[in-house]
């Protein structure tokens, strides 16, 4: 389970949360919408441990992550994936090397092991096969699978995503939320997904919360989202 319990952050002065809170259950799929700036890439930021609040509590599975030093952070972090909004693979190796980077990092799988596991995790994305590809190759539709097989390399509990669908067109965007709802309930893993993309929202998650001035509303779920009459309708209908 993840917990945030009164989340205080500012960047040079500019306070972007303001006691925020949240609980996601282990297996949920919760989705953050919001206006570009108001702190959705920050949230996710701060659950990997990669920023910490200015005050209050990020627990994950009973330990506050943010009493944590560095050695521990790295536990945590090795539980969690992350999916970049822009892939952020690195052009300097082949597919392959990208998913076998986090493997290697770790310096706890061997050679055979972590071409084992490359292989794997491109057939689950649906890149089997592409192991020698170069980066420059793919599509942006290619480049987003890869970048999930790389966020999958060491079987995460938790699964960020950061934008997953922005840039791609309906196709796509619909093959990446199907692939995302057929990871989560094959893996049962922990979703969390910044989107503004409405079929994106509609498609892969349980929960759906609007962040704004720094908090978070009650949620809603795809159900009720279009018939909220709130700020809710209104993101709906294109008006934020």
């Amino acid at each position: 389970m993840i917990e945030l319990i009164d989340i205080w952050k500012s960047y040079d002065e500019r306070q972007i949360i303001r006691g925020l809170s949240l609980t996601v259950q282990p297996g949920e799929k919760v989705s953050i919408i919001g206006p570009s700036g108001c702190g959705k890439s920050t949230l996710l930021r701060l659950i990997m441990g990669l920023h910490r609040p200015d005050s209050g509590q990020i627990i994950i599975d009973g330990q506050d992550i943010v009493k944590m030093g560095t050695n521990e952070l790295k536990g945590v972090r090795a539980r969690i994936g992350i999916l970049f909004q822009s892939a952020a693979l690195f052009d300097s190796t082949t597919v392959g090397g990208n998913v076998a980077f986090p493997l290697q990092e770790s310096g706890c799988f061997g050679a055979t092991e972590i071409k084992t596991i490359v292989s794997e995790k491109l057939h689950m994305v649906e890149m089997a096969g592409a192991e020698d590809k170069d980066p420059a190759e793919l599509s942006g539709g290619q480049r987003k699978r890869v970048g999930l097989a790389r966020a999958l390399a060491r079987s995460p509990e938790i699964m960020l995503y950061d934008e997953p669908t922005t840039g791609l067109d309906p196709i796509l965007s619909t093959n990446i939320e199907n692939l995302i709802v057929k990871l989560n309930d094959q893996l049962h893993v922990t979703s969390i997904i910044v989107t503004h993309q409405i079929s994106t929202i509609l498609r892969v998650s349980d929960k759906i919360y609007m962040m704004q001035d720094g908090q978070l509303m009650p949620p809603e779920s795809p159900q009720t989202i279009g018939t909220a009459g709130n700020v809710y309708t209104t993101f709906i209908n294109g008006g934020l």
